[in-house]
């Protein structure tokens, strides 16, 4: 389950969060400079994805076997965005957009840390 703080945020909170992830990673990818940078951004982007998934189980609060899967994923998923956020400026030379989805990992990570207890 959330951690018991009380300034963890929801599951939805988390969910808004991944969902902007995943539509800054789309715009990412379309204004991404190289074809590997593309392939990149669309493997985080596919991680994301699954996250998303697993958010909006049912059973997610309800199982605590199925809660600490999608942690472990999640986990998974934070490594692979912190890695990417370092490398933003040079996968999309659009600044503003490098600028965007650097934002939205920022507070998808910091969510989910909170969430999960990470």
């Amino acid at each position: 389950m959330p951690t018991n703080e009380s300034n963890s945020p929801t599951r939805q909170e988390l969910q808004n969060a991944f969902q902007q992830l995943y539509d800054g990673l789309t715009q990412a990818y379309w204004s991404a400079s190289t074809i590997e940078a593309k392939d990149r951004i669309y493997g985080v982007e596919e991680v994301v994805f699954d996250v998303l998934t697993d958010l909006a189980r049912e059973d997610l609060d309800s199982r605590t076997q199925v809660y600490e899967d999608v942690a472990i994923n999640v986990k998974s998923a934070l490594t692979k965005l912190d890695r990417l956020k370092e490398d933003i400026d040079q996968l999309i030379h659009a600044v503003k957009v490098a600028s965007e989805v650097a934002g939205v990992i920022d507070k998808a990570v910091k969510l989910a840390t909170k969430f999960f207890g990470l």
